[in-house]
């Protein structure tokens, strides 16, 4: 049974019509951004990749996302529903999207002129990858990210087929996949279903897995979009994504089953890294109580114990570690910076007194 039955009637008069060219949906879910959904629907709309539509999900918006997009109502499909969470609101542009792509925006982020053309390209170059992704900037500096794109082959461009997409996710368990900067092929959410609508966190990273698992995963390695970091952001609240984390474990391993023999261990560097971040912003309490939960999933985790021991240091000479690793990286940094930058002296003609 298809995911996406056809309700035209929320799609203005003027929508694109792919043609022989992909028809890429770009969907935008929202719930009061209106402060920054106007920018965000602009820069999809200004995209140099034509064939493409955007719709807009006001999930139980009470500011006035309504009324600014009043004026884009000849080039957006604007669907309003009641609130139930950003899951529900981007399966609700799912189930009306008529392009055979499907592209994710958060409200309060923005896309690059160049992310759908540069997207689109891939995935009709390379057939066997179902979802492609690029690194992500910080709004208003394009600087990368933290987090966004460090997976098995490193910060820049990288590709997995599928099943080792799923493998090394799910091993590192770590989201380096920005929603924002997904494009994927509408047969993927056939073959796999939608985002989970019972997660209210980690729902993206739950469908990124079940994708993996089928098909080729691609990230490019130009910054495509850009992320806007503020107070209001759901990942902001430090308990409840760990809560989420580790119910997206189980949940995983429960839809497949042979991912339950390392369970233990995929627990166990996610305690350690809380334990390391909980190190890092100064709770040395909240640090032992994940690091010793690390060591119970997984006794060999080696790097463990001397967090373990950092975690009983005084907090003064944590500090001191801490600056020493930032001056010892910057110093690594200079000194290969310099290296490529320095011109080759082989061959060069002796100076001249």
């Amino acid at each position: 049974m298809s995911l996406r039955p056809t309700q035209a009637a929320c799609f203005p008069e003027t929508a694109p019509r792919a043609g022989g060219h992909l028809l890429v949906s770009a969907i935008i879910p929202t719930h009061n951004y209106g402060r920054y959904l106007t920018e965000a629907v602009q820069s999809a709309l200004n995209q140099t990749y034509s064939h493409l539509e955007v719709i807009v999900v006001d999930d139980g918006s009470t500011d006035n996302t309504r009324e600014l997009m009043q004026p884009l109502q000849d080039r957006v499909c604007y669907i309003r529903q009641e609130q139930r969470g950003p899951s529900a609101a981007r399966n609700a542009g799912i189930k009306v999207a008529r392009g055979e792509l499907i592209a994710f925006l958060d409200a309060d982020d923005v896309w690059l002129r160049e992310k759908t053309t540069l997207q689109v390209a891939h995935l009709q170059g390379h057939p066997q990858v179902g979802l492609v992704c690029s690194r992500t900037g910080l709004m208003g500096c394009g600087a990368v990210a933290p987090g966004c794109g460090e997976c098995a082959a490193g910060g820049n461009a990288w590709s997995l087929p599928a099943g080792l997409a799923f493998a090394d996710l799910f091993l590192r368990h770590r989201n380096c996949i920005a929603t924002s900067t997904v494009m994927l092929r509408g047969e993927c959410l056939e073959r796999v279903g939608m985002f989970d609508e019972s997660l209210r966190r980690v729902e993206d990273f739950n469908l990124w897995l079940r994708i993996g698992r089928y098909y080729g995963i691609a990230r490019l390695p130009q910054t495509l979009a850009l992320h806007r970091y503020h107070g209001a952001n759901l990942a902001a609240s430090r308990s409840a994504m760990r809560r989420a984390v580790f119910v997206n474990l189980d949940r995983i391993c429960a839809l497949y089953p042979e991912t339950r023999s390392v369970r233990r261990r995929v627990a166990s560097r996610l305690y350690l890294k809380h334990g390391l971040q909980d190190l890092y912003e100064r709770r040395p309490r909240e640090a032992r109580a994940s690091i010793k939960a690390a060591i119970c999933q997984h006794a060999l985790n080696a790097p463990a114990y001397p967090l373990l021991l950092a975690s009983y240091c005084p907090q003064s000479m944590l500090d001191a570690a801490r600056a020493l690793t930032r001056l010892g990286r910057r110093c690594t940094h200079a000194v290969k910076l310099s290296a490529r930058q320095a011109p080759r002296t082989a061959g060069a003609a002796p100076l001249q007194r």
